[in-house]
């Protein structure tokens, strides 16, 4: 396959991700900078830089557990390019980076695989790439989470490399950027340190210099160690015990199959028979597969770091770090599948595990890439829209009554007297975009910005049709070695296709009977009963669900739910943490009460829409097993609804699900 074929193939892929990233931000976003970006950007940042008064050590301090040096300069270098604080302009760049990450990642597959490979890599890739779970990554212009990943990956790829080479030395210039850009940044280090242990432990030529390229990272590590803090309110977040940690770890590492942790040893398996085949075969094309275990760990060790900071509170944007399992796995496979030194019998097997595991992971990522999905993302939006209002109401007037008795988020700031604070700003009023400014003046990168974000829905097609004409050529080329290998195919080989076809089948069918038997014998999770007519008139289906957070849109719930003229009981045990009073927060389109321990809590048994169907209520716990029901109706239109708590250990916003739900005690 010739070159310009090869950059073709990489022009699709960033075409194809960066046009959805712009779709999305076409439909959900909106130039008003949201939550941390007030403090860590316009308060801390903007507003000391535009009065001359930013230090550098300001650029290193905290925020929250981070150290945010990267982000805060690529703001001010936004800001002195725009002259404006516009949040699209950081959502375009978002949009740039994960094309980039995605496009590195295909580059890197094919420099390991050979260019017969490059179809299946760029295809895979750019699906995971592409679609929108991870969409707060997408619409909060200040999350770095993919400038880490492309940091991370640079530094991974670049620092196993032959050590002190100038290539190395660019891995640690990634390395020690990632260090400044979040928390976890040292991982990359630790997990590049961990290939140098296995290298060194089986004597691999240039002990020395790995020995040295080993106290090198461990330095890295040990600096990233240092730069971290302790942020106060978030031990709420950290898992009670030691067994909630590990099911916490579990459901991470089985995305996109969150809630059952066995899908985890599916997911991960391919590394770990990529481990096996690196640690008990010493040969020279080992090396290869240093990059996907080094990187598996990076991956590995930020699904901890979730398990351990936000137990059992998976948002969307720590997805964007678990889904880098697939593209990785996937890679694992297609290596393992053309490695010539493994036995031809083994190969043969690959290629069954290969056809099992991609349809395991394309049918998880169709279930959350759903219209389901992106629930969130269309409620956020009509938050978004309140909260542009609500700002330019109290811009235009002064009124901190603007700002106050606000549902949740219906501010871009949880503070209402801190977001104020802010607006009263002069510098700030001055940043401010145009869409609450009432200025009508745009800063160049914000006009192009609103040139390019409506553009994303017809980019997008051209990107896949141009994929789409790449894999038919591609098809097409390998047409003449099918033909060969028809031409010598015998009585026995049919057999054997049969056997193994016969195998997939079996193995599909073990799966899903794993999936069920878990979901039964699970205690997590909450019976939801579904009824056909506003009254549970009559039953339809039973079933188990990890939280009391459904958008139906116009969908049927459940297979032979109407649309329309539904209803539904979610039953079962609150598992409340401490004693103590806690606060619930219920919204739906259309009725819903809220029961606990007999008490009706909430009774809004009426049509109304979402954002007026919002209901609160306090209410004193003892500790322990709480018997929970959620009633609900939906009459015409769309449906959905959703209960959050807080109270005692459980943060504010947290949405009613798994591991406080029980279907038995």
């Amino acid at each position: 396959m010739k070159k310009p074929v090869i950059l073709l193939w990489f022009a699709a892929v960033f075409l194809t991700v960066f046009s959805s990233k712009l779709w999305l931000i076409d439909l959900f976003g909106s130039p008003l900078p949201w939550w941390d970006q007030w403090e860590a950007e316009g308060w801390l940042l903007y507003v000391p830089f535009l009065e001359k008064t930013l230090a550098l050590k300001d650029m290193f301090a905290a925020h929250c557990e981070h150290r945010i040096f990267a982000n805060r300069a690529l703001s001010l270098l936004t800001l002195a390019a725009n002259g404006q604080w516009d949040a699209r302009v950081g959502m375009v760049i978002n949009a740039l980076v994960t094309a980039g990450t995605g496009t590195a990642l295909s580059a890197m597959g094919w420099r390991l695989l050979g260019r017969r490979n490059i179809a299946m890599v760029c295809l895979f890739n750019t699906a995971v790439f592409s679609l929108p779970f991870s969409w707060e990554c997408s619409l909060l212009g200040f999350v770095g989470n993919y400038l880490l990943i492309a940091f991370a990956l640079l530094a991974v790829w670049l620092l196993l490399k032959d050590p002190f080479r100038p290539a190395w030395w660019a891995g640690l210039f990634f390395a020690i950027l990632s260090l400044v850009t979040m928390g976890s940044g040292f991982f990359a280090a630790l997990a590049v340190a961990g290939i140098l242990i296995l290298r060194i432990a089986s004597r691999s030529p240039g002990i020395w210099l790995n020995l040295c390229a080993l106290a090198a990272m461990l330095a890295v590590v040990t600096a990233g160690l240092l730069l971290r803090v302790q942020f106060p309110g978030h031990e709420a977040f950290m898992p009670r015990t030691f067994a909630d940690l590990l099911a916490a770890f579990a459901g991470n590492m089985a995305w996109p199959h969150t809630g059952y942790a066995w899908a985890a040893v599916v997911t991960w398996l391919p590394s770990l028979l990529a481990f096996i085949r690196y640690a008990f075969n010493r040969d020279q094309d080992r090396r290869s597969y240093e990059f996907v275990l080094a990187f598996g760990l990076w991956i590995a060790l930020q699904a901890a770091a979730l398990a351990l900071a936000r137990c059992g509170i998976l948002a969307s944007r720590h997805t964007v770090f678990l889904s880098l399992a697939l593209p990785l796995n996937f890679l694992a496979l297609l290596m393992l599948l053309h490695d010539r030194l493994l036995p031809r019998a083994f190969r043969n097997f690959m290629l069954l595990i290969v056809i099992i595991w991609a349809g395991f992971a394309g049918r998880g990522l169709l279930k959350i890439s759903d219209r389901a999905g992106l629930a969130a993302a269309e409620k956020t939006k009509q938050h978004f829209v309140q909260s542009e209002m609500n700002v330019r109401n109290f811009i235009e007037t002064g009124d901190e009554a603007a700002l106050q008795g606000k549902a949740p988020y219906d501010i871009p700031y949880p503070d209402p007297h801190a977001l104020a604070l802010v607006l009263r700003n002069p510098h700030i009023r001055a940043i401010m975009p145009a869409a609450v400014s009432g200025t009508g003046r745009e800063g160049p990168l914000s006009l192009l910005a609103a040139w390019m974000i409506p553009k994303g829905d017809k980019a997008v097609f051209i990107g896949i049709a141009l994929l789409l004409s790449l894999g038919a050529v591609r098809f097409y080329q390998s047409l003449g070695a099918l033909e060969k290998r028809l031409a010598t195919f015998r009585r026995k080989d049919i057999r054997a296709l049969l056997v193994q076809a016969g195998m997939v089948l079996a193995c599909a069918a073990l799966l899903y009977l794993l999936h069920l038997l878990y979901a039964i014998l699970s205690p997590g999770g909450i019976t939801a009963t579904y009824f056909k007519g506003r009254n549970f008139e009559e039953k339809i289906c039973s079933r188990t669900e990890k939280a009391i957070c459904r958008d139906y849109g116009v969908r049927s719930p459940a297979w032979h739910v109407p649309r329309h003229n539904f209803s539904a009981i979610w039953e079962g045990y609150l598992m409340v943490p401490e004693t103590g009073d806690y606060l619930f927060h219920c919204q739906s389109d259309d009725g819903l009460r809220l029961i606990i321990d007999g008490e009706k809590l909430v009774d809004n048994w009426q049509d109304q829409s979402w954002m007026a169907g919002a209901t609160g209520c306090r209410k004193r716990l003892e500790a322990g097993a709480r018997k929970i029901a959620v009633e609900y109706y939906n009459g015409e239109g769309e449906a959905a609804l959703r209960v959050r708590w807080c109270g005692g250990p459980v943060p504010p916003n947290t949405v009613l699900a798994v591991p406080y739900l029980r279907k038995r005690k």
